[in-house]
């Protein structure tokens, strides 16, 4: 995570909110539909062993979902009134975790609906994908993440000195 925000403050900072948690969004339905390929065995035919991708490519899946979070906490504090910030950010973080409990369930649920038990993994691709499916339907609303004006912190490679 010190990586990503160092990684964000030097290279995409100046890079629309819209832009870089869309772009998130999408790698992450990649990485899901990499693990449907991973379910049917793809990799393990052609030679990757199935602790190398789950240490890599799994642990990149989990590690993007939190590294969305930071683009959409710097748009949130922007747009709250000075003041709240603190408040509005308990509020986003306890909706993360609401969000986070409730996709569980819904796995559960949608495990349950394409015929995933805990004998039979054949459907499991087939459930992958539906989820890689349902992880681009918020690209529907990213219309509505505001384009917020950058405010540039450097002016020809020297910092902006700010006079009060």
């Amino acid at each position: 995570m010190l990586m990503w925000s160092v990684l964000y403050n030097r290279h995409l900072k100046s890079v629309t909110p819209r832009k870089l948690i869309s772009a998130i969004q999408v790698t992450m339905a990649l990485f899901m539909i990499s693990d449907a390929l991973f379910a049917q065995g793809f990799y393990q035919n052609m030679g990757l062993s199935d602790n190398f991708y789950v240490v890599i490519f799994s642990g990149l899946s989990e590690v993007l979902l939190f590294i969305k979070i930071l683009p959409f906490s710097i748009l949130v504090a922007k747009l709250c009134p000075p003041g709240c910030e603190g408040s509005l950010m308990a509020f986003v973080m306890s909706a993360i975790a609401v969000a986070f409990i409730m996709s569980g369930y819904l796995g559960i649920a949608l495990a349950s609906y394409v015929g995933v038990t805990g004998n039979d993994f054949s459907r499991l691709p087939l459930a992958l994908l539906i989820q890689a499916f349902l992880t681009l339907l918020p690209l529907y609303w990213s219309p509505c993440i505001p384009i917020l004006e950058l405010e540039p912190d450097h002016v020809n490679g020297k910092p902006i000195s700010k006079k009060e």
